[in-house]
């Protein structure tokens, strides 16, 4: 008696006309009818994904018709810019941000918190100037290839005036584009804390709340997928850095152009302190003058510092005071009227350059040298005078 044709397979063909046409066992005949009727039905299936609705025919997979498909309808957001987004480093750093500060999504009011973070990094990234090509030629990295990532000139840090480990807010008014050099040497210093004090930072107010998965997820879960949709909205046509087209590093005159005293201005106007604001304005007009435009950036130096601090030493609060003095002269405190009081405010600055930084303000090359360390290529030559920076090298 004939066997069925399948491989291994020692069994008769079955009594049926169709098993015995296609000479096959009955169990070999039944699995043969079951998989037509499951083929029949992936004919009918369409794409689970909402936008597809092509046929599952050609696929394997129950639910998709392809990878690209099943990704994205996995995605917690279904925008191709918002999935982007969430993957480039700003994002990342703030991801990073609320899961090491104790609050987790306590230390943000809502999602529009985390954007306006989002936009302080692209003020950051503004004033940077970050370059790959210098004098003409591609940097590299240690290991001969070239960077990654551009590297930034004026190298800066969104700082937390009340700092992040220790729960401070993640909120705007509680962030500051400030030197990486200042941000690191103060780490993670608690400022003086009293409500009326203006510059004391800010604590998160909401309850502890961890980020356990990543910050999209724990956004959407907590305020919904719309809300944060929305919100979003406001960020996600980012353009990424292409770091194979060149960017070119070329010279900027620190006196006409004074770069940490352009991003001071800028941050105080943003956190509403006007009259620190406008004292820094008359004092660094002054200092620019009487140094060469050198005095002024240190000035700078020395108000991140103390906005940083909390003020500590009153140094600020002192500053406010400048305008006041200058549209009323009656009011000028005896202490500041031997030397003038430009000249008491220039005292101040050099005594406090001189307690944080051990900088001695009456020794151009110690000034020089000090202010170099703010930039990966220095700004300017050991006697005071800019540097040119150009593709020949002079």
């Amino acid at each position: 008696m004939a066997i069925c044709k399948r491989d291994n397979c020692q069994n008769s063909i079955g009594v049926k006309d169709e098993e015995r046409k296609l000479r096959l066992c009955p169990e070999h005949y039944n699995g043969r009818k079951q998989n037509a009727s499951r083929r029949e039905e992936r004919m009918k299936a369409i794409c689970h994904y909402k936008d597809c609705n092509k046929s599952l025919s050609n696929s394997r997979n129950k639910r998709f018709c392809s990878n690209e498909c099943r990704h994205k309808a996995h995605r917690i957001i279904d925008d191709d810019n918002i999935v982007k987004l969430v993957k480039h480093s700003w994002w990342l750093n703030i991801e990073s941000m609320l899961k090491n500060n104790p609050g987790g999504l306590g230390s943000i009011n809502d999602p529009d918190d985390v954007v306006d973070i989002f936009q302080l990094y692209r003020n950051k990234s503004r004033h940077q100037r970050a370059y790959n090509v210098l004098y003409d030629e591609w940097i590299r990295g240690d290991d001969g290839l070239p960077l990654s990532r551009l590297r930034p000139w004026l190298e800066l840090e969104v700082s937390h005036l009340y700092p992040n480990s220790k729960g401070g807010a993640n909120i705007s008014k509680n962030l500051l584009i400030a030197p990486k050099l200042i941000n690191r040497m103060l780490k993670d210093t608690i400022p003086p804390y009293t409500p009326e004090d203006e510059f004391r930072g800010f604590i998160a107010a909401s309850h502890e709340e961890p980020v356990k998965t990543t910050l999209l997820k724990a956004l959407t879960s907590r305020y919904g997928v719309d809300t944060v949709q929305i919100a979003l909205k406001r960020i996600r046509n980012l353009n990424f850095v292409d770091i194979e087209k060149p960017r070119r590093l070329f010279s900027i005159n620190t006196f006409f152009s004074p770069p940490l005293e352009k991003l001071l201005k800028e941050e105080t106007l943003r956190l509403g302190h006007f009259k620190l604001r406008a004292a820094i304005t008359a004092l660094a007009s002054h200092l620019s003058i009487e140094s060469g435009g050198i005095d002024n950036e240190l000035l700078a130096v020395a108000c991140f510092h103390a906005m940083l601090k909390g003020d500590a030493d009153s140094f600020l609060k002192e500053m406010q005071q400048l305008p006041g003095y200058l549209e009323r002269t009656e009011t000028i405190p005896i202490h500041m009227q031997e030397n003038g009081v430009y000249g008491w405010y220039t005292s101040r600055l050099h005594n406090y350059m001189k307690c944080y930084f051990g900088l001695d303000m009456t020794c151009l090359e110690e000034r020089v040298i000090f202010y170099n360390r703010f930039f990966t290529v220095p700004a300017l030559a050991k006697d005071g005078g800019h540097i040119i920076i150009s593709p020949n090298g002079f």
